[in-house]
């Protein structure tokens, strides 16, 4: 189990399109009927898959608590600004990591570990949400 330093809690927010159902289909059942026939029905649903999937993951090797984790849509941008912003305070990834995240300048689905998108487009694999959360320790603390 990874061990975290003290008030440098790492943050992973998954950023994904909205299915459209109101609900969460990354571990439910599914999307309704009427968004079935949408021909993007494929696609948002093995998003939504994997995102689940990553949650899941991280929420196995971290515990419960040792990790924030936050799935949410690109369309909610002002619930996510503040914690955007408090990440890239907190762990102060690269100029230019910063512009493209406060200004939300990603292809979606993106993952964004302590401020600094990963998997641009694409939902990326545990490993490389594992290296970016120890790259940002590292950094942090130095």
């Amino acid at each position: 189990m990874f061990q975290l330093a003290k008030n440098k809690k790492s943050s992973v927010i998954i950023v994904r399109e909205s299915d459209g159902t109101g609900g969460c289909i990354c571990c439910s059942g599914g999307m309704g009927e009427f968004a079935k026939k949408d021909h993007s029905y494929g696609k948002i649903r093995k998003i939504a898959e994997e995102c689940g999937r990553l949650h899941r993951e991280i929420t196995k090797i971290f515990g419960d608590d040792g990790v924030e984790i936050i799935q949410i849509e690109p369309r909610a941008y002002f619930y996510l600004m503040p914690k955007v912003l408090k990440d890239v305070l907190k762990f102060r990834p690269s100029i230019l990591s910063t512009i493209r995240t406060i200004f939300f300048w990603y292809p979606v689905p993106v993952v964004i570990v302590n401020g600094k998108p990963i998997g641009l487009g694409r939902v990326p694999t545990i490993d490389e949400v594992l290296k970016e959360i120890e790259h940002s320790k590292a950094n942090s603390i130095n």
